[in-house]
Parts: structure tokens; sequence; C-alpha cells
């Protein structure tokens, strides 16, 4: 309900009739509603609820501290979606993803490569690190993961996927 031809805003009023005909029209306007889910990682910060026909509507999803937006169900990728003139009625879901941080130390006695630089990135990226010596003196021993040493990793080529906060070092030792 949105008012009475009469002007007034009140769904339930009294009213005396005049001496003439009169004509007392009631006015609606449509209503449609808006529901967001936030999947793990994330939460709907604004824009769900009930709007008139017409209206503008920003939903927006919030990430969690180490998560960011991925999408929306409708595969959309920023994170305030926007319906303009709402015609209809919308259940929304938005997707998050975790994130890590990698890190790559360079150490002495060589160099060291990667596909990714130091930076955060989604759960699941692949990362591919290369130690090469620089000198004659030394060679490529094996790696330090999060500073811990790790002597069965002998190959100078790594590689993993990310599943958590990591650092790489090479370990470069005197021939």
């Amino acid at each position: 309900f949105v008012d009475w031809s009469n002007g007034n805003t009140n769904a339930s009023f009294s009213y005396t009739m005049p001496a003439a005909t009169t004509t007392l029209t009631a006015n609606f306007i449509r209503q449609y509603t808006v529901a967001a889910t936030a999947g793990e990682g994330g939460t709907i910060t604004s824009g769900t609820g009930t709007y008139d026909a017409g209206a503008t509507v920003n939903v927006v999803a919030t990430a969690n501290e180490g998560y960011r937006f991925k999408e929306w169900g409708d595969h959309s990728t920023n994170a305030t979606y926007t319906i303009s003139d709402i015609n209809a009625d919308y259940n929304l879901t938005a997707s998050f993803v975790a994130t890590y941080t990698f890190a790559l130390n360079q150490a002495e006695g060589g160099s060291v490569s990667t596909t990714s630089n130091n930076g955060t990135y989604d759960n699941g990226t692949h990362i591919t690190v290369t130690a090469t010596a620089t000198t004659p003196t030394y060679r490529f021993g094996y790696w330090r993961i999060n500073g811990n040493d790790n002597t069965q990793l002998t190959n100078n080529v790594y590689e993993f996927d990310l599943t958590a906060n990591t650092t790489v070092e090479p370990v470069f030792v005197r021939r």
C-alpha cells in the first residue's frame, strides 16, 4: 500500500462521505524481495530486504580476513551486485576463496626465481621455484620451508600448490 487518492497514507482511516459523489482509490506498488546467502569466508553486509518495483538495489558481499570475494552465483565478479529497476524477486549466493601469502627469500651462494612473486594468492595456486648456484664454490643443497630445513627436497626445482601461508628459501652449500 502506498496511499489513498486523497493523499492519506494510512491504510485504514475514517472517512466522512461528502454530499457529492466521490471516488476514493487505494494506490499500491509491487514489491520484490532480495535475499542473499554468503558462502564460507564472507558475509552479506547490505542490500537484502523488500524493495518497491523500479528501485535500484546494491547487494554487498564482504570477505572475511584470509579470504577474498570470488563471484556471485551468476558468475559476476564484482562484490557489489547491482540490480537496476528491480522487477522480480532475487535470491543471490556469494562465494569466497581462501587466500594465503607466498614469500620467496634469496640466499647466499645462488639465486632463485619463481612463477609467482611474493604476495597473496588463492588457495591451490600452483607455484614453481627454481634455485641456481651462481658461483662454482656453491651448489644447491635443499629447500627451507617456513623456516624448517627439508633435506628431502634436494631437487633445485620445487613445485607445490599453495594451501597455507608459505615462505620458501633455497639453501646453498659450499662445495
